[in-house]
C-alpha cells in the first residue's frame, strides 16, 4: 500500500474544461486499500466571484481513487496542522497552500501566474 492511515494528503481534482469547478480536498487518511483511500478532511473550491479558494468548514470523509488520473495527490508532512490549512498568495505572487508553520505547497502550476 502506498498510503497508510495517519498520513496527510492534498488532492487536486483536474478539470476537463476551463469552465469546470476547481476542486481540491485535504485531510488525513483514515483507511487505505490497494487502489483507494478514505480521507477525513475538508473540501476546497475556487470562488471565481471573489477570485480565491474557499476551504469548507465542515469535515467530510471522501473515498479517493489512487488510480484515477484526474486526481493529483500530494503527501503532506505529518507535522502539518491540517486544521490551519489555508490558500494564500506568497510574496512573489504564487498561490501556495500552507498551515502557516510546518507546511507549504506551491500549486501555482495549476493556476494563473500573476
Amino acid at each position: 500500500m502506498i498510503l497508510k492511515p495517519g498520513e496527510n494528503i492534498h488532492i487536486i481534482m483536474r478539470r476537463n474544461f476551463a469552465t469546470d469547478l476547481r476542486r481540491h480536498f485535504f485531510g488525513e487518511v483514515v483507511a487505505a486499500a490497494e487502489c483507494v483511500v478514505a480521507v477525513k478532511g475538508h473540501a476546497v473550491v475556487y470562488n471565481s466571484g471573489k477570485n480565491h479558494y474557499e476551504v469548507k468548514k465542515d469535515t467530510q470523509v471522501r473515498i479517493i481513487s489512487l488510480t484515477d488520473t484526474q486526481n493529483i495527490i500530494n503527501i503532506i508532512s505529518r507535522n502539518a496542522k491540517i486544521e490551519n490549512i489555508k490558500y494564500v498568495l506568497s510574496a512573489d505572487k504564487k498561490l501556495i497552500v500552507t498551515d502557516g508553520k510546518n507546511f507549504v505547497l506551491d500549486i501555482n502550476e495549476f493556476g494563473v501566474s500573476r
